[in-house]
This record gives structure tokens, C-alpha cells and sequence, in this order.
């Protein structure tokens, strides 16, 4: 009787951690979804329509956790000199002091530019929202493809 209890008590711990692993996904992954939106909207801002200015990396600034921006200098088509902290900040350098880029910037708000990487300035919000439907996935999807794999088992048997 008491190693039946036992492990009763081992299915339901197990079950427990499966349960809140399940959760932990969810919420990991509804995360790294409002992450990616969140990047999705400061990207699209630097639209097709928004000016593109040649300028030069002035410098490299170190934040928080080795995390770095590129400090852009540039002059706008009115002929107005700026220099402002990239937008997005780099996790490895792009580009080194004195590297001559393509900023793009917004015309009302001249302190929000980027450096014009093409294409590439999506790849972080389509990780983020990669990263959430895999999370997403794996806490929806897991328990069904474990009672699918259980009753292939016991068919097996």
C-alpha cells in the first residue's frame, strides 16, 4: 500500500512540473510575442519612406550588460548636422568608429535614427516572434504529442 501511494505521489509531483512548465512556456512565449510586436512597430517606423542620409559611426557607447549603440553622425536633406544614438542597440558591433554608413532617420524626431542594414533590420523581431511560437508550441502542443506517444505504447503492448 504505501509504495502505491508512493508512487501516486511521484505521478503527481511529475505531473505538477509539467503542468508549470507548461505555463512557464505559455508565458515565455506571449512574452517574446509582445516583444516581437513591440520591435515589429519600432522597425516599421523606419519605413521605405523615411530619409536616408549618408553619415559616419562617430563612436561605439557600452551599456548595460556589454550591450552596445552606435553613436550616428549625419546631415539631414535640410542640411542640419546630427549626432544621436543609434535606435537599436547591438549585441556584437556592426561597425567600428569612423565606418562610413546609410542612416536612415525620421524627419520629425532627428534624435530616432538607425543605421540602414536592409532586409536585416527584421531579423530581431522575427527571432523574438520565432522564439515565441516555439514556446507557444511546446506549451500548447506537448502534452497531446506525450498521450499520442503513450497510446502507441500501450497499442505496441
Amino acid at each position: 500500500m504505501n509504495e502505491e501511494r508512493q508512487s501516486i505521489l511521484e505521478l503527481l509531483k511529475n505531473r505538477d512540473v509539467t503542468f508549470l512548465g507548461r505555463i512557464a512556456a505559455i508565458i515565455l512565449g506571449l512574452a517574446f510575442l509582445a516583444a516581437g510586436i513591440f520591435l515589429s512597430f519600432q522597425v516599421s517606423s523606419f519605413g521605405g519612406d523615411a530619409p536616408v542620409a549618408t553619415g559616419i559611426v562617430s563612436g561605439i557607447e557600452s551599456g548595460v550588460k556589454g550591450v552596445k549603440r552606435a553613436v550616428l553622425r549625419f546631415t539631414t536633406a535640410n542640411g542640419e548636422q546630427v549626432e544621436t544614438r543609434d535606435a537599436f542597440q547591438m549585441i556584437w558591433p556592426r561597425f567600428e568608429a569612423g565606418a562610413a554608413v546609410q542612416v536612415r532617420y525620421h524627419p520629425d524626431n532627428l534624435n530616432s535614427a538607425t543605421i540602414d542594414i536592409g532586409k536585416w533590420l527584421w531579423l530581431q523581431p522575427a527571432a523574438f516572434f520565432l522564439g515565441g511560437l516555439t514556446c507557444l508550441g511546446l506549451g500548447i502542443f506537448l502534452p497531446f504529442l506525450e498521450k499520442f506517444k503513450m497510446s502507441i505504447n500501450n497499442q505496441e503492448k
